[in-house]
């Protein structure tokens, strides 16, 4: 990753979710608001080409957002049940490392080895379906959000957006 960083992007993928669901919705409410400017002469800046220029650019990005989103679900959905669960606990709904082990009761030595587990074969499936850290640096590495996780992730500090 850019910035010598080392990078464990599967994780960043999991806790981008809630993020990039927002800024897909953002996305596409400034799309339609664009394109309705773009009738409006008054609003127009840059008349009408410079408006739909603008709205595709702005639905590129989301379609972006998007791809992300579809591409975590699918690798979620191909997971075995409690792999899943175990990922979606922690990484999504933010649940503590030790409420998991109550609740269970397990170890937490036990929960990190299942996490591990559950972590390397989501990344597996990551990358069966061509989102592999290449991809993911490519295509999401100079984006301010992805940046803001991996510099919480490299101070060890729970990542929230």
């Amino acid at each position: 990753m850019k910035g010598g960083v080392k990078m464990n992007y599967e994780l960043v993928m999991l806790r981008g979710i809630p993020y990039c669901k927002k800024t897909a919705q953002r996305l596409q409410k400034q799309c339609l608001s664009t394109a309705l400017r773009s009738f409006s002469s008054s609003q127009a800046k840059g008349g009408t080409l410079g408006q739909m220029t603008e709205v595709a650019e702005l639905a590129r990005m989301r379609d972006d957002f998007l791809y992300f989103l579809s591409c975590v679900k699918s690798a979620l959905t191909a997971l075995p049940d409690s792999f899943r669960a175990l990922l979606v606990e922690i990484y999504i709904k933010n649940t503590s490392k030790e409420h998991i082990c109550q609740t269970y009761g397990v170890s937490m030595s036990t929960l990190y080895r299942k996490l591990a587990r559950a972590r390397q074969c989501f990344k597996g499936k990551l990358e069966f379906l061509g989102c592999d850290e290449q991809w993911f640096e490519n295509t999401y590495g100079d984006t301010d959000w992805v940046r803001k996780l991996l510099d919480k992730q490299h101070n060890g500090s729970r990542i929230a957006l």
